[in-house]
């Protein structure tokens, strides 16, 4: 792991410029359109600079195999290949040099934020939010003041539209959807880093509207490595049901726990 730090360190001069491009780059509109335009062979060149795995719907059924075995084979990769190599690296390097990584994820949203005319494109900005909240975790202050803050601003608080013809599309997420986020980015770093994982549940927890059903599932997560210690609340919830649904998911996490002991004694 540190050969990996050192090496992310050299190539982003200590955290003050983004990651290399062939680890991180946003696809930008036009390259999207011309890959559309250009076949099966432009889809996969693009979607290999951008660590997507592409393919065209209406791919003729001559060339479904081999497209197949493109995206499935060991000739190709993408983010879901690289990203849990990065973010093991971040969070190592984070622990050193926070202001570091804090300066890079900075830099590293201006190159991945997106416009809302890629916005509008579904499997771009799909990998735009995925990579976003998976990465930023490793500083979990950036995770919120960088992607999750500015997803309220522009997705929640407001919508993007968009005009073809007489056809309006709009974009728009549910306030619940700013928790969901931050509960999945938890739930992909507690591995790699269960405080983290703690802080990200917590920032959320503090900071973005939940359900019953919500907070119950982040207790559980929390849980997963306190027990019944996880039963003293680490941030005010709103309301008994809340108090209850976070009752219910530590204890049920902490019964696994029990079961499995008991199962190994």
């Amino acid at each position: 792991m540190e050969e990996k730090v050192r090496f992310l360190r050299a190539e982003t001069s200590n955290g003050s410029r983004s990651l290399p491009s062939y680890l991180w780059r946003q696809p930008s509109f036009a390259s999207v359109l011309a890959s559309l335009a250009g076949g099966p062979a432009a889809a996969a060149a693009l979607g290999e600079s951008d660590l997507q795995r592409l393919f065209r719907r209406d791919e003729n059924l001559d060339n479904q195999f081999a497209d197949y075995l493109r995206l499935h084979g060991y000739g190709s990769h993408g983010y879901e290949d690289v990203d849990p190599h990065l973010l093991a690296a971040l969070a190592a390097w984070d622990d050193e040099h926070p202001e570091e990584v804090k300066s890079l994820l900075s830099a590293m949203w201006n190159v991945f934020r997106p416009d809302e005319a890629l916005l509008m494109i579904d499997f771009a900005r799909n990998t735009i939010f995925t990579r976003c909240r998976n990465l930023f975790a490793a500083h979990p202050e950036s995770l919120k003041q960088l992607f999750l803050d500015w997803l309220k601003q522009t997705l929640v608080d407001n919508s993007v539209q968009q005009q073809t013809g007489d056809m309006i599309r709009t974009l728009q997420l549910p306030e619940k959807a700013l928790f969901l986020w931050s509960l999945m980015a938890a739930q992909n770093i507690a591995e790699v880093s269960p405080k983290r994982c703690d802080e990200v549940l917590v920032l959320g927890l503090a900071n973005y509207q939940v359900d019953d059903d919500l907070v119950k599932v982040a207790a559980s997560a929390y849980a997963s490595d306190k027990g019944l210690g996880a039963l003293e609340l680490p941030v005010k919830l709103q309301g008994r049901a809340q108090i209850e649904a976070w009752q219910a998911g530590v204890v049920e996490a902490s019964k696994r726990h029990m079961l499995l002991a008991l199962a190994l004694s």
